[in-house]
């Protein structure tokens, strides 16, 4: 797999898409699936959670704000649990600082979990992005630091991840860095 970098400002632009949906007059079945209770980032001192999960075929796999975790798809029990900056250091990151608002997706095609976070919220920060070993999150991950932009002046916030056949994609909120200059004086 080839990761390329690249920094792109955008612009928000409103779009408006109209559609219509033929729906059959049948009824419909429909049956709870699992319940569990997932991980709280209560004690870890992030509010918000920032809760995000995704489904493979055989795991759940939930990251939030503080916390990192897999589930069994068949009766709900934790598999795996630690904490989201040891989870990048398992899969080969050191965060600077911290890490924080994850994102996780699981690809059917490629039959790979990817992962993404941003790092350092106080400074220039890094896209930390992983890739599964395989469709097993427990069997590892290899993960990569991404500079979220070179010229220092903008940190990302709330990274979104996405994919199709081609790649996988990043983008963020990019808030210009304020740097602030104390100035002391003695008496």
């Amino acid at each position: 797999m080839n990761i390329v970098a690249k920094t792109i400002t955008s612009v928000a632009i409103a779009t408006t898409a109209t559609f219509s949906l033929s729906v059959q007059a049948e009824a419909a079945q429909l049956s709870m699936g699992l319940n569990f209770t997932g991980s709280s980032s209560f004690n870890s001192g992030f509010i918000p959670p920032d809760t995000m999960g995704a489904v493979g075929p055989n795991h759940i796999v939930e990251m939030i704000n503080g916390r990192y975790a897999i589930y069994s798809k068949t009766n709900g029990s934790l598999i795996q649990g630690t904490s989201l900056d040891q989870f990048w250091i398992n899969a080969g990151i050191a965060p600077t600082r911290y890490s924080f608002d994850p994102r996780i997706v699981y690809d059917p095609f490629s039959q790979r979990w990817f992962a993404a976070s941003v790092d350092n919220a106080r400074s220039n920060n890094n896209f930390l992005v992983a890739v599964s070993k395989s469709s097993d999150p427990t069997a590892g991950w290899t993960g990569f630091a991404i500079d979220s932009d070179s010229t220092n002046s903008r940190w990302a916030d709330f990274p979104t991840l996405g994919f199709d056949r081609d790649g996988i994609y990043l983008a963020a909120n990019m808030f210009g860095i304020v740097k602030l200059h104390l100035i002391c004086s003695h008496l």
